[in-house]
């Protein structure tokens, strides 16, 4: 027996989850990084919206193509260590050997932090 799940998608939204961009520093218990201290990190500035990439090479950016609005116009850095994958998967169970799990099991320092209503799905 077969059963058939449909799904209505509007294409008007379709693969576009609605964000919330005003999400402000992302990190957390870190510092404004000083002026040359991460030489090829790059920032765009396309339509107001501001984007990320690293140089990698003397005429080629490379970007993970998202951009967002209302973030710090100071580079922003925190030091983390690495954990090991063992010890992050007993706590999120997640993560696979192509993976780096990164962070303070106390929390105070992150890199990638954002509020809860960030990505509103």
């Amino acid at each position: 027996m077969h059963e058939l799940l449909q799904v209505l998608l509007s294409p008007a939204v379709c693969g576009k989850p609605p964000l919330n961009t005003k999400v402000g520093s992302r990190i957390v218990g870190g510092q404004a990084a000083a002026a040359g201290a991460w030489p090829w990190q790059v920032r765009l500035d396309i339509n107001g919206a501001l984007c990320g990439g690293s140089l990698i090479n003397s005429q080629w950016i490379l970007s993970a193509a998202h951009c967002s609005t209302n973030l710090p116009s100071t580079l922003q850095e925190v030091s983390v260590p690495i954990v090991n994958n063992t010890q992050c998967n007993s706590s999120y169970g997640i993560i696979t050997s192509n993976m780096i799990c990164a962070g303070l099991s106390q929390g105070g320092k992150d890199s990638c932090q954002v509020s809860p209503d960030t990505f509103k799905l």
